[in-house]
């Protein structure tokens, strides 16, 4: 498993059907976390390796905090520092901050499935 990553997301929406006519909101970064991959889905872990969960799809976009993006990027904490320069007002979450807005995400996409609107 890669560890001490960053993961930014962009490219959000309030609604996996919404029409996005430019790029969308810029998400948070979550890390430092160690990423693996299992059954097709992107898994996170923290970074005592004790805990960890996978990011919650709702048809080919990652919710998070109630928000659909369609877009990551996996940064190491070099990229991550520069990144955080040019770009000074982005929320970075902790893996922690992350699994307790996770919690109500899960139950945001089970809502979407249930519904018949996620594919």
């Amino acid at each position: 498993m890669a560890s001490n990553l960053f993961v930014r997301l962009f490219h959000g929406r309030t609604s996996p059907d919404q029409e996005l006519n430019d790029w969308g909101s810029e998400g948070p970064i979550i890390g430092p976390v160690s990423i693996g991959m299992t059954y097709g889905t992107m898994k996170l872990q923290a970074p005592d390796g004790n805990d960890f969960d996978h990011l919650t799809g709702v048809e080919d976009l990652i919710l998070v905090d109630g928000v659909f993006y369609g877009d990551l990027d996996v940064m190491e904490e070099d990229e991550y520092r520069r990144f955080l320069i040019h770009s000074p007002g982005l929320v970075t979450l902790s893996f922690d901050e992350w699994q307790v807005l996770h919690t109500e995400d899960k139950k945001i996409a089970d809502r979407y499935r249930e519904s018949g609107k996620a594919g």
